[in-house]
């Protein structure tokens, strides 16, 4: 037989169904938004790094002058490489709408049954294309504009256009592992073709890109780094120039930064939300105490002992857990996969089956059996600590001194206020401990509520701020060079053209102190008094005119090298030249997902 204390904690829990059913929800929610978030980060983390090591990815990517089969086996002979592949990209334009075209980065494959490196997954039609064939990755197929017969039409450098016939779609988990800026996202249109296609195209079929996998210690990126430096140094003893060359681990997925960052946002407001919810908790169990003040004193009168009364309240917290522990694992389950499945196509990754995460359940045990009973120990102890005597009458000792109190004092000297006016007001002050938890309760809930969309706003003013990196309203890329004078006559006789500038760009490594290359770097030179970019400076300055081996390095330098600094002399592998570059300060883009960003003068680039 069910003993009395027990009972009423039952009793409790049934009795006030609207109380007890916001104090469960006010849980829940807390559990729901730790389990949600941690299956997210959980699953994400697998699934992303899994199927990315799934495709065999590149260790090594280098872009290199044209060459032949012939240093495709030279670097094959190379200690600690595994396999070598050698294609050929190219960046043309096809048509995404009636007089719009857009850029895609044609993969040629010399032969596609080799293919082992960088694989991609088949989503509809058919793999290989053929000659004059084109398959292109999903992400932004919806951009391309089709005929009737499935064909897409592209833009020859002579002018010309030519018809692909479109044959397949595939899944490509490497876009964005270049390292190039924006990765993933920014990522152009990918298509893969033959090389036979590539002459049809007014392209040259001589490779031009190198993919390299490693033998060991594929997730070591320092192992991987000593590799790329022999590859290199095996290319230019060839006779070829490296233009770039960039290190992955086998399991860096290119969008894993970004998910790290998002998981760390989420964990922040799931932990705040678990936070309010005790308070809540607190500020619910302080009414119910107060209003069974009486029936506290009268199982003290038959010989209850506080710490009896107080082992039936936690009892009543642990059935508030338990309750709320039964509605959120399963939701925040559930909702964290269809999240997934949502999110899978926009940060690129396959998503595996659906799966219990036990580290979700095991938080939000733990959470559930702590945080309630360590917001409500408090107000228990308090209540039942109070004196049969109080208890009963409903009056404490302490509430004649608050009633003396200053704040009570100013209250009635307010004239013009009806009775129950002044009541209400003496009441809302009489138990001030009460007061500043729910006031500090409505503060927190309010400050998430308004942090939440103050990060959206500072989110949508800093891309903002970065937008000032592109202001140009067109950006036109050359096939080859010509006089910059030249082109903006050209182009200052077209309508509605204010202004033209002209850009230089080039890849180029960073030459450690040993000698070997370290990271890869585009290196980009605007005119100094450019109109067209407007920087956010950490430290340091701008290119000025007169700047000769002047650079600015965006914040990803002072993360991998914090002993730079403004004044420092950085050497630079640049079209496999060595040249030395005075840092005259540091700008703030977008972190690592930059990439390694430097900006000189135009002139000297």
């Amino acid at each position: 037989m069910m003993r009395p204390r027990w009972h009423k904690a039952l009793s409790d829990l049934w009795s006030y169904k609207i109380r007890s059913i916001l104090v469960i929800a006010s849980i829940a929610v807390g559990l729901f938004a730790v389990g949600m978030i941690a299956s997210i980060h959980t699953i994400l983390s697998q699934d992303m790094r899994g199927g990315y090591a799934a495709v065999n990815p590149a260790n090594i990517q280098v872009s290199v002058s044209p060459f032949t089969d012939d240093l495709v086996d030279r670097i094959r002979n190379v200690a600690g490489v595994q396999d070598v592949e050698g294609i050929t990209t190219t960046n043309v334009r096809i048509r995404t709408g009636n007089d719009q075209w857009s850029t895609i980065n044609l993969k040629a494959i010399p032969d596609f049954d080799e293919m082992t490196i960088n694989q991609v997954t088949l989503e509809q039609g058919a793999w290989p294309p053929g000659k004059h064939e084109i398959v292109i990755e999903k992400n932004k197929l919806d951009e391309v504009i089709r005929d009737s017969t499935g064909k897409v039409e592209i833009e020859l450098p002579s002018g010309k256009t030519r018809p692909l016939q479109l044959v397949g779609v595939v899944h490509d988990l490497t876009i964005g592992s270049t390292g190039g800026s924006g990765g993933f996202f920014m990522a152009p249109i990918q298509g893969y073709i033959t090389t036979d296609t590539l002459e049809w195209l007014e392209q040259s079929d001589q490779l031009n890109m190198l993919y390299v996998t490693v033998t060991e210690e594929k997730t070591n990126e320092s192992h991987i780094q000593e590799i790329s430096n022999q590859v290199s140094d095996e290319i230019e003893q060839s006779g070829q120039i490296v233009y770039s060359s960039l290190v992955r681990s086998s399991d860096a997925h290119p969008n894993a930064i970004y998910v790290d960052a998002i998981s760390g946002v989420l964990f922040v407001l799931g932990l705040l939300v678990v936070f309010l919810s005790g308070f809540l908790i607190t500020n619910t169990l302080s009414a119910l105490l107060n209003q069974q003040n009486q029936q506290i004193g009268i199982m003290k009168t038959v010989g209850a002992r506080s710490n009896q009364i107080t082992g039936i309240y936690m009892v009543l917290i642990a059935c508030f857990s338990l309750l709320a522990l039964a509605i959120s694992i399963p939701l925040s389950g559930r909702a964290a996969y269809a999240l997934l499945r949502f999110l899978s196509g926009k940060i690129n990754f396959t998503l595996g089956d659906y799966r219990i995460v036990p580290l979700s359940i095991y938080l939000q045990i733990g959470i559930a059996l702590i945080v309630p009973q360590a917001a409500g120990i408090i107000p228990i102890l308090h209540g039942s600590g109070i004196k049969v005597q109080e208890a009963i009458s409903g009056f404490r000792s302490g509430d004649i001194n608050e009633t003396k109190g200053w704040i009570n004092r100013q209250v009635e000297k307010i004239h013009g206020l009806s009775r129950p006016m002044l009541i209400s007001l003496r009441n809302t002050f009489r138990r001030k401990g009460r007061l500043i938890l729910t006031l500090v309760t409505l503060t927190l809930g309010g400050s998430i509520f308004i942090a939440t969309f103050n990060v959206q706003a500072s989110l949508t003013s800093y891309i903002g701020r970065l937008g000032k990196y592109f202001l140009a309203d067109v950006n036109l890329t050359l096939s080859q060079p010509y006089r910059v004078e030249e082109i903006q006559n050209i182009l200052n006789t077209v309508p509605g053209v204010s202004h033209v500038e002209g850009w230089s760009a080039a890849r180029c490594e960073v030459v450690n102190q040993d000698g070997t290359a370290g990271e890869s770097v585009q290196l980009i030179g605007p005119p100094p008094n450019s109109s067209m970019i407007t920087p956010i400076m950490l430290t340091g300055r701008w290119i000025v005119p007169g700047d000769e081996n002047a650079v600015v390095l965006n914040e990803r330098f002072q993360a991998a090298y914090p002993e730079l600094k403004v004044g420092d002399t950085l050497r630079l592998r640049v079209n496999g030249k060595e040249t030395d570059w005075v840092v005259v300060g540091f700008f703030q883009l977008a972190g690592k997902s930059a990439g390694y960003l430097a900006y000189t003068d135009y002139d000297y680039l």
